[in-house]
């Protein structure tokens, strides 16, 4: 293999591990999320459809008939406004 080649993959090698890192942590902070919500509402609760894949820290929930919109930050809630 030729020295660019090499320099390339390399590169290339570590784009991807940055990407997959970054990819893992953010799934990791979702899951911390909504552990936050589920300690807070001690209910078994549903994620509205449309923000099922979301990653910021505002969530739309549902429990039991209720709808809330749930803010958290550092993976604790700050607040659950009905809407």
């Amino acid at each position: 293999m030729s020295r660019r080649a090499k320099i390339i993959f390399v590169i290339n090698t570590v784009v991807f591990v940055i990407v997959l890192s970054s990819s893992i942590q953010r799934e990791n902070n979702r899951k911390a999320n909504l552990k936050a919500i589920n300690d807070h509402f001690q209910k078994k609760f549903e994620l509205d459809e449309d923000l099922k894949n979301q990653y910021d820290d505002e969530f739309k929930v549902k429990v039991g008939k209720d709808k809330y919109i749930v803010t958290l930050k550092n993976q604790k809630v700050v607040s659950a406004e009905k809407e």
